[in-house]
């Protein structure tokens, strides 16, 4: 920005001009354009679409088969590729979790190791289980399961979403635990087994060849149907730790293959040098039953005979398409070859046979609707010029809709006109460079006051108004000592995440961000729009944000790096709000007594160790909605009289997110026991309720509190 001018000026005085102009370009167009569409549709429209229609009859019929050729040629790279998306992140996964184990060969066989294998299966739809099996014969499973299925005589609920399957070293109990989308037990279960993972094909192929392998086809012990597994090994040293592998139905390739054909009378195959089918388009295909017993189908038990056909009249193996006629019926098709893709290591090929009459009916149905509908506009063209010519005008309303949806800060749609029409043209590139100032703009200004300056057209101010507001301040413990401690560009990286998080936080919640100070972060609610809660919206964001924390220092954790800790202060109070500053450089923010109060209540958590601290003005605007417990009551300079402080801990409603836990409902319900205890100066009595909290959790407020009352309990005058 350059130096001396404001940047809500700025905004303002750049839209005014692009405004000013659309409407004149639009006034302008109104008169001249309208004449030069219809002038345009008399000269050209009628002979070019009389032209246009001749060729397109003519040239369908000819182009019929090359057109079929190019759709195979494009379907045989497109099949090739999508069978590698469908299994190359499950590879990733696998090398990734393989690489894991390396690392930290016991890891699979500890508990941790259920969300790691969650992780491998929730993400890939087409993946059924993701299980490790260690050398000592040890086996964890996670797998999907399905609502009305049995397992181990456990009827499946709408709620269980996985279950975890268990056996220990010795093989002789299977335990599955049923979990919801949570990971939280809904139910268990046990039964003998022999299960040993060590004499599975996926276990000893991986093993043998000491790296990442796709089996081939054999049946599921928990299913029970056949499929393919992705497998890699991993070692403690140099000796073999485990195999990790993760599942794919053959039913899950047959769907992918029957979404990928070519039209609906399209038969797909996957089909290996033996002639056994790996999956197929037609689902009766994918296996059949002999005996009770499942087994694979060959190219000579399918339900179709063109797969067979196909090989047999194939003279030219390197030739990937085939035109062949049916014996029986006459009819024509087109077959493609291709081979499966090279780190698959397998000899396997995808084979799609499609009937020649699918893409010539598309073309004779064409014709005969261009042959209609050409007679019809001929007849009709008067009608419709002008019908057209509002289809050639559309861009101009295009652009109208644009300035609209951008003052009403409503998606923008890409707007592309290519016309030798002046106006349109300048119009255009002045919408895209008002959009693109506005949203930079947004990035350091609210911008809800932008919208009220776009809209309303009110000159920009010095002064604000009174306004009844939530305020919150922010600042990260120890933050001197980590700066001097920690990089430039790792420290940056660190506390972006850190504001990244606030911010999107405050924004959930429709908070204002005045500013960063520091390591400390400003927003408020309630301005520039009204909101009737802003206290509990503040005190919510404040609750996402410190849980939001915690997943941000388990991934420092993980890196090795120590965590961050973000302190809260949050109070409600009638400050000043509005533009302050000098007629050279604005800034929207607050004012007031009540800011200060916010910033001290952040301070005040360093005495009582607590992490989100609310005045008792943010008690009565939303603590019925909250779970918040008394803290103490303290002097804050500049006020008369003691405040009372409250910790939040989480919500009565509101999302999963930031509802308060069973725990922290007893600590609240103690601690308000404790503290009318206290208030009341029954310091006795209060110490051996918040000694009740402390046996329940490490509770620093607790401690505080116990030693307070221990000392006004010794300075009483009967004492």
């Amino acid at each position: 920005m350059t130096p001396g001018y404001d940047r809500l000026t700025v905004v303002r005085h750049y839209s005014s001009v692009v405004f000013a102009g659309v409407n004149a370009v639009v006034t302008t167009r109104k008169i001249r354009l309208s004449p030069s569409i219809i002038s345009i549709f008399l000269v050209l429209m009628v002979p070019a679409f009389i032209a246009l229609i001749m060729f397109v009859y003519l040239f369908n019929e000819r182009t019929a088969t090359t057109t079929s050729r190019n759709l195979i040629e494009r379907f045989k790279l497109e099949a090739v590729l999508s069978v590698s998306e469908l299994v190359n992140p499950m590879r990733l996964l696998v090398n990734s979790a393989a690489a894991l184990g390396n690392t930290h060969p016991h890891f699979f066989s500890s508990d941790g190791s259920w969300g790691y294998l969650t992780a491998l299966v929730s993400p890939q739809p087409s993946s059924q289980s993701a299980y490790v099996g260690l050398q000592d014969g040890s086996f964890r499973q996670v797998r999907r399961v399905s609502t009305g299925g049995k397992i181990q005589g456990t009827v499946i609920t709408e709620a269980m979403r996985f279950g975890f399957r268990s056996i220990s070293g010795d093989r002789t109990i299977e335990d599955y635990v049923f979990v919801d989308d949570a990971s939280r037990p809904l139910a268990q279960s046990s039964a003998p087994t022999d299960y040993d993972p060590r004499k599975r094909p996926w276990y000893t192929e991986a093993a043998a060849t000491k790296k990442l392998i796709l089996t081939d086809p054999y049946i599921f012990s928990t299913t029970g149907l056949p499929g393919l597994t992705i497998a890699a090994p991993f070692y403690a040293g140099e000796e073999l730790a485990g195999v990790i592998a993760t599942d794919i139905s053959l039913e899950t390739i047959s769907r992918f293959l029957s979404g990928q054909s070519v039209s609906e009378r399209s038969v797909s195959v996957i089909y290996d040098a033996s002639g056994w089918v790996i999956a197929s388009s037609i689902a009766q295909d994918n296996f059949r039953k002999v005996n009770n017993r499942v087994e694979l189908n060959s190219l000579a038990t399918l339900s179709t005979n063109l797969p067979a056909l196909a090989i047999a009249m194939r003279v030219d193996k390197d030739d990937p398409l085939l035109v062949f006629h049916h014996p029986e019926n006459g009819k024509e098709y087109v077959a493609v070859f291709s081979p499966t893709p090279a780190e698959f290591a397998k000899p396997w090929t995808i084979l799609s046979i499609t009937p020649m009459e699918d893409f010539r009916k598309e073309f004779s149905k064409t014709n005969q609707i261009i042959f209609y509908f050409g007679l019809f506009l001929i007849f009709a063209q008067i009608v419709f010029i002008y019908i057209y010519a509002r289809k050639i005008a559309r861009p101009l309303e295009q652009v109208t809709n644009s300035i609209q949806n951008l003052i009403e800060f409503k998606p923008l749609s890409p707007t592309q006109i290519s016309s030798r029409i002046h106006e349109l043209a300048s119009l255009s590139g002045a919408v895209k460079k008002l959009a693109a100032t506005i949203t930079a703009f947004t990035s350091y200004i609210p911008r809800d006051l932008v919208n009220d300056l776009l809209s309303t057209g009110k000159p920009i101010e010095i002064g604000g108004e009174s306004r009844y507001l939530t305020i919150l301040f922010t600042d990260l413990q120890d933050f001197s000592t980590l700066s001097e401690s920690t990089p430039s560009r790792d420290l940056l990286r660190r506390i972006s995440s850190y504001f990244e998080l606030m911010t999107l936080a405050i924004k959930e919640e429709n908070g204002t961000v005045d500013k960063f100070i520091g390591d400390a972060v400003m927003a408020f609610w309630g301005a520039p729009l009204l909101d009737e809660r802003h206290a509990y919206h503040a005190c919510v964001a404040a609750i996402k944000s410190q849980r939001r924390m915690a997943h941000l220092n388990a991934k420092l954790a993980a890196e090795g790096k120590p965590p961050l800790h973000v302190r809260i202060g949050i109070h409600s109070d009638a400050v000043l709000v509005g533009n302050i500053g000098s007629a050279e450089r604005l800034s929207y923010t607050v004012m007031g007594d009540g800011v200060n109060i916010a910033s001290r209540l952040e301070g005040v958590n360093k005495e009582y160790g607590t992490q989100i601290c609310v005045s008792h003005s943010v008690f009565k605007e939303a603590g019925e909605r909250l779970w918040l417990r008394p803290i103490d009551q303290i002097t804050v300079k500049g006020r008369k009289g003691e405040l009372i402080i409250y910790e939040v801990l989480g919500t009565r409603d509101g999302s999963h997110e930031t509802q308060a836990s069973e725990l922290q409902q007893r600590v609240c319900t103690l601690s308000e026991q404790a503290f009318t205890l206290f208030t009341n100066r029954q310091f006795s009595a209060s110490i051996a309720v918040y000694s009740q909290v402390l046996e329940l959790t490490e509770d620093p407020v607790a401690r505080v509190m116990i030693s307070k009352c221990g000392q006004l309990a010794q300075a009483l005058p009967n004492a």
